[in-house]
């Protein structure tokens, strides 16, 4: 099948671009589209001579013909800040860089620096110092470290040496390319020794608030492609709310930036219609009860993807912090029956619980929580820059976690089913206790910290 590659520089589209792009996908056999790991969109069965793609120009490619050659930490994905960032030099940088570069190009964060993403021939990445960048080679399977920093102002200098170099003498030695730098170029400093940043953790997906009071939106949906009209809709907005630009990041996000504090609200009701999740990851987040199988059996067979945005607790306590509480119970025959709730206006501070639904069937637990999340897009947040935020839940007992298979200890409850009395600490348990759903030892439990 033919995929077309968009690759826009530093991964930044127009709202109308987007907007284009998904169209195009519209005529595709499946309507789908993916974000590739070097910020560029990837449409399958569209070719790069679709009417919609014509504006794209160059950018839009063959995908096995063309490889990304410029990658950029313009759109800020990692979640870290450095200089380089705040002063939009990756922004200034790649609208300097000579069209036709023949080789790949990264300009990193220095969190970047050892992960796949540093994989271009040449890699800038921004030192401590503002305005000054390391260079590192990539050659003959080899990395090598140019002994100078460069400034900002010829980076693109620089990879037209190196291009030049290359063309004479395409087998030619990191040592002779280095010099080759070093006699052409002005104003280097001589290069501290290299230390990379620790990788930050990976943003969160949801509204992070920006230093000018604004915000930014993330959007992770790596387990899954996305549907045309997603990205239409998304690319609307965007453009009606007068934004420049949209970005995809290396980790295969979509950044909306510069977003108005009023305008969170829209956001986040069109992002629950459009079954995006927001705050926590990929899934809707649950509260379980511990050394329960069947509560997790009942999650996975859920679509969490339709509960994108909400909190829920199966068997829970009303107070611990959740928008929707399930409840379970043996009916007739052993059958099992649902209660459904869910806290006024879906706030978990709530104290209100509003019923809507009980003795419900598998099935109609079901549709009564997709007609719920129905009910959540529609309802208007009371305080949109909450949603920046985690909303304060009520302290929740100290509990481990076990990393296999997600159960959980929590000390006022014990495991009686193993002779654990109500009460006991997990550093009292002994030694030879292991998890009651998949036997993990106690060393494969860790701490829960409380939420408060």
């Amino acid at each position: 099948m033919n995929i077309t590659a968009i690759r826009p520089l530093g991964g930044a589209l127009s709202p109308r671009e987007l907007e284009e792009a998904a169209l195009a996908a519209q005529d595709a056999p499946y309507g789908l589209l993916h974000l590739g790991p070097r910020q560029e969109l990837l449409i399958p069965g569209v070719s790069p001579d679709h009417p919609r793609l014509r504006a794209f120009g160059a950018l839009a490619r063959d995908a096995k013909a063309a490889p990304n050659l410029i990658s950029s930490q313009l759109a800020g994905g990692l979640g870290g800040s450095d200089w380089a960032s705040a002063q939009d030099a990756y922004r200034d940088i790649n609208q300097s860089l000579p069209p036709d570069i023949p080789f790949a190009v990264n300009l990193c964060h220095p969190a970047q620096a050892f992960v796949p993403l540093f994989s271009g021939r040449l890699n800038f990445i921004a030192s401590e110092e503002t305005g000054y960048w390391f260079l590192v080679f990539r050659l003959q399977r080899q990395r090598q470290l140019f002994p100078s920093l460069i400034p900002s102002d010829l980076i693109a200098a620089a990879i037209t040496v190196v291009n030049k170099r290359l063309a004479a003498d395409p087998d030619c030695s990191v040592l002779s390319l280095s010099s080759t730098l070093l006699d052409s170029l002005p104003r280097l400093k001589t290069a501290p020794a290299f230390r990379p940043a620790a990788a930050p953790a990976a943003s969160p997906a949801g509204f992070l608030r920006q230093e000018d009071g604004r915000f930014s939106l993330l959007l992770d949906n790596r387990q899954f492609p996305w549907r045309w009209q997603t990205l239409q809709a998304l690319a609307q907005t965007a453009r009606l709310q007068g934004l420049g630009q949209i970005f995809l990041t290396p980790q295969r996000q979509l950044l909306f930036k510069h977003l108005a504090p009023e305008k969170l609200e829209s956001w986040r009701r069109l992002c629950a219609f459009l079954r995006l999740p927001l705050q926590g990851g990929y899934d809707a987040s649950w509260i379980l009860p511990p050394a329960d199988p069947w509560a997790l059996r009942l999650v996975a067979s859920l679509d969490s993807r339709d509960l994108s945005g909400l909190s829920l607790g199966i068997n829970a306590d009303p107070e611990c912090g959740v928008q929707v509480l399930i409840e379970s119970q043996r009916g007739l025959f052993g059958l099992r029956r649902y209660r459904l709730s869910h806290k006024q206006d879906f706030d978990p501070r709530s104290p209100v619980i509003i019923e809507c639904g009980s003795e419900l069937s598998f099935s109609g637990l079901r549709q009564a929580l997709v007609d719920l999340q129905r009910k959540f897009v529609a309802t208007p947040s009371r305080d949109p820059q909450a949603l920046a935020m985690p909303l304060p839940q009520a302290p929740l007992p100290q509990r481990h976690h076990c990393r296999d298979c997600r159960s959980e200890y929590l000390a006022e409850l014990g495991s009686p089913s193993l002779g654990i009395a109500p009460g006991t600490p997990f550093n009292r348990l002994p030694a030879d206790w292991c998890c009651p759903l998949c036997d993990a030892p106690k060393s494969a439990y860790q701490l829960v910290e409380a939420q408060g």
